[in-house]
């Protein structure tokens, strides 16, 4: 092991160097240096995704190809021709869903929001409980790590003395 972070200092911020490496190997592309073919394919991937992203959701392009099926408007379209008997149950539909929001919707409202309070409450209980458990785990497991480092380290620093010791009596 090369790295105790509780034993040695991190020197090197690698993120910097991630991001001066990505920079360059953009401008290696731009310029038009010859790369390896898995390389490119990579840039390009990250250059749709990057494309993919910037898109707003609410775009309605036909060619967009969506993961969950779109709700098909047809059931809710009146044709022209359609029939007296059709129109007539559509218009039945409407009047129920009229009937709904004017006359059951208020009077149950109340009941829905108390309800989903009390759901809410239940599930911030249930999360803040899960955080508080993995934290503790996150402080033991640190813990138990960094008395790991340092026992590694007084092993570590032992053989080194005796390397260097060796060392000397083969130089001698």
């Amino acid at each position: 092991m090369s790295f105790l972070p509780f034993v040695d200092v991190e020197e090197v911020e690698y993120q910097e160097q991630i991001e001066k490496l990505y920079e360059e190997t953009r401008e290696q592309v731009m310029d038009g240096a010859e790369m390896h073919p898995e390389v490119v394919k990579m840039l390009a991937v990250s250059e749709l995704d990057e494309r993919k992203r910037a898109m707003p959701d609410d775009c309605d392009d036909p060619d967009s190809k969506r993961k969950q099926p779109r709700i098909s408007l047809q059931r809710y379209s009146i044709d022209e021709g359609s029939s007296v008997e059709s129109l007539m149950i559509n218009e039945a539909y409407l009047r129920h869903q009229e009937l709904v929001l004017k006359e059951l919707l208020p009077k149950t409202m109340m009941n829905q929001w108390i309800i989903n309070n009390e759901c809410m409450k239940d599930d911030g209980q249930h999360l803040q409980e899960t955080m508080d458990r993995q934290l503790k785990q996150i402080v033991d497991l640190n813990k138990h790590r960094e008395r790991l480092q340092m026992e590694g380290n007084v092993t570590l620093q032992e053989l080194e003395k005796q390397w260097h010791n060796q060392l000397i009596k083969n130089l001698q």
